[in-house]
């Protein structure tokens, strides 16, 4: 008998919603991994030939280094950290959408879907003959997202591009780097990504509540590019109201100082502050024990403070060194001076903030073993989010989806196989 994969008993906020997604990499992922943890089904689609392609992002690095010669070539597909973080409790299923049976697949799970999802360049819905109206016609009442990187029309519509790509299209790349560098740089973050996606899970909610209010599903657009250039405002407006166009500045702030990024005592080890008025200033020296300080004219006020942010820093370094950041961040925040830690991967996961916020799930994976995962949430206390299983194997639920929710046969289901429009593992040939 085939049955649902387990899950955990939490009754999540989204309960009974079922979302198809069609979406890979980082930014489509990221929104129904917001919505999975609250309790949504989410069924991942994959072609057969063409799996996400973070499920490969380590494979070719990884095999160099021989990482990988204990698995068979058609488990090297599930190792991903980057794909088993924002694809876990999602079930997967493998579907060939270029082909006839697989569309016919797919529109009968519309059907039975509350919300579809994808974030392909708009060419590939159409080449799929699966765009909204076709979509609308199967279930009148599902909620799409499209999230095209530049919108479903203008010039740019058949662009593609990654979060790094357009943080050069909206200007972030300009504004990044130490001040008086050579070319611009990327933050090696791709933020546009994840917020694009924490924004697409609040357009989906947002279609949710009207098709509530009014009965009818909706198609929504969510440009990335859009959903990025709220990180340019400041220097939008700067341009707009002042004529002034940004540069690179570092850490730096536009008024604040002092404001970045100091050493502190120990490896590598940094502490993040920012200084925002007169009053967190003199709290600061007092901290410092350099009553000097406050008195000085060069720093005395906030103006001069930050026309004498060059000789001002060396000053707060000195002081930093001495500490670790923890410790600095305890005696500037207990005199209301925002500060913390500069942490890298291993730190964070054993952050006491965090941890005590139970931010993070161990999770055991078939392959890969068990992980620390965080969650994408914050904690809701009447419906608790959670992971509730580990990201699917490639193909790992085609017999739930196909047998238990479409109610096909053995039959047919070898017979979609035999013309790969489903497959049961990933082949390299």
């Amino acid at each position: 008998m085939t049955m649902e994969p387990a899950r955990n008993n939490v009754r999540g906020a989204l309960q009974g919603l079922r979302i198809l997604d069609l979406s890979m990499w980082w930014a489509g992922p990221r929104a129904t991994r917001l919505l999975v943890e609250a309790g949504a089904e989410v069924i991942k689609v994959e072609a057969p030939k063409y799996p996400d392609p973070w499920r490969g992002a380590t494979l070719f690095h990884a095999e160099t280094k021989g990482m990988l010669d204990h698995l068979p070539p058609s488990q090297r597909v599930n190792v991903s950290p980057g794909f088993n973080l924002e694809n876990h409790s999602k079930l997967g299923l493998t579907l060939d959408l270029s082909t006839a049976d697989g569309r016919e697949i797919l529109l009968k799970l519309v059907k039975i879907s509350d919300v579809l999802v994808e974030n392909y360049a708009p060419r590939v819905m159409k080449n799929f003959n699966l765009e909204y109206p076709v979509i609308r016609e199967a279930n009148p009442d599902i909620i799409m997202i499209s999230m095209p990187a530049f919108g479903l029309d203008g010039e740019e519509r058949d662009y593609v591009a990654f979060g790094a790509t357009l943080e050069c299209m909206m200007g972030v790349s300009y504004i990044t780097g130490y001040e008086g560098e050579g070319p611009m740089a990327l933050s090696q973050t791709a933020y546009t990504d994840p917020i694009g996606g924490i924004n697409a899970a609040l357009a989906i909610l947002m279609g949710l509540r009207h098709r509530r209010r009014t009965g009818r599903g909706t198609h929504i657009e969510m440009a990335q590019l859009e959903g990025g250039l709220p990180f340019m405002v400041p220097a939008i407006m700067d341009y707009t109201m002042n004529g002034r166009v940004w540069g690179r500045s570092g850490n730096r702030h536009p008024w604040k100082a002092p404001h970045g990024n100091y050493p502190c005592l120990g490896e590598d080890a940094w502490v993040s502050i920012s200084v925002g008025s007169d009053a967190e200033w003199l709290g600061f020296c007092r901290i410092m024990d350099r009553p000097d300080l406050a008195e000085d004219p060069r720093f005395v006020s906030g103006k001069p403070r930050w026309e004498h942010r060059v000789e001002l820093d060396p000053i707060i370094e000195a002081w930093t060194r001495q500490y670790d950041p923890y410790t600095v961040m305890d005696r500037l925040q207990s005199v209301g001076i925002a500060a913390g830690p500069v942490l890298n991967a291993a730190q964070i996961v054993k952050n006491p903030h965090l941890l005590a916020r139970d931010f993070f799930r161990e999770v055991a994976h078939p392959v890969v073993g068990a992980h620390s995962y965080s969650l994408a949430h914050p904690q809701m206390s009447e419906t608790p989010v959670d992971i509730r299983r580990s990201a699917p194997l490639f193909a790992e639920h085609n017999d739930y989806i196909l047998k238990t929710l479409l109610g096909m046969t053995d039959e047919e289901i070898a017979r979609l196989k035999e013309q790969y429009v489903i497959c049961d593992e990933y082949r390299f040939d």
